[in-house]
Formats: C-alpha cells, structure tokens, sequence
C-alpha cells in the first residue's frame, strides 16, 4: 500500500499477518468472534465456529486498516474461554 498523497515520502508495506490459534477447555463447540472484523478476521469472516477441542482457527489483520479488535471465544455453554486483543498499525518502510 502506497500512501494516497502523491507528495508523501512514505510508503507502507501490508502483509495482512495471520496467526493459528488452538482452541480448547469448556465444552465444544466454540464460537469465535471478532468485534471489529474490519481490522481483524477469522477464518476470512467476522464469526467461526471450532467443532472440537483442539481445533484451530485463523486470525488476520486486514491490509489498509489501522485499530484494534478483540477477539472472543465462547464455548457451548456461552462461557468466555479467552478475549485476545489484536492491535494493527501500519510500520513504514525504509
């Protein structure tokens, strides 16, 4: 991504970073959520669901977005099993 002011000297690099995470504890299945799916997916969507206890699932940060989001597993029993806040900015490049 390049910034939008044709007289900026600076240009920023977007690799939408992806991060695995294993999901157990509580009772399955579990549902994972994230508050702003804008700046952050899983698996490609605002919501997803684990079936089983050691399932994984993948969050993304969205390139062109800067904020935060958390992300929020509950379990079948609507237990909060974690709240993970991902944090995306944007790093120049040299």
């Amino acid at each position: 991504i390049t910034d939008s002011d044709p007289t900026a000297a600076t240009s920023y690099s977007c690799v939408g970073a992806a991060t695995s995470f294993y999901v157990y504890g509580g009772t399955a299945p579990y549902t994972i959520t994230s508050t702003v799916p804008s700046i952050v997916t899983v698996d490609g969507a605002a919501t997803t669901t684990v079936s089983a206890s050691g399932g994984t699932f993948v969050a993304q940060a969205a390139c062109g977005a800067e904020g935060s989001a958390n992300l929020i597993i509950t379990d079948a029993a609507g237990a909060i099993l974690a709240n993970v806040t991902f944090v995306v900015t944007f790093v120049p490049v040299p």
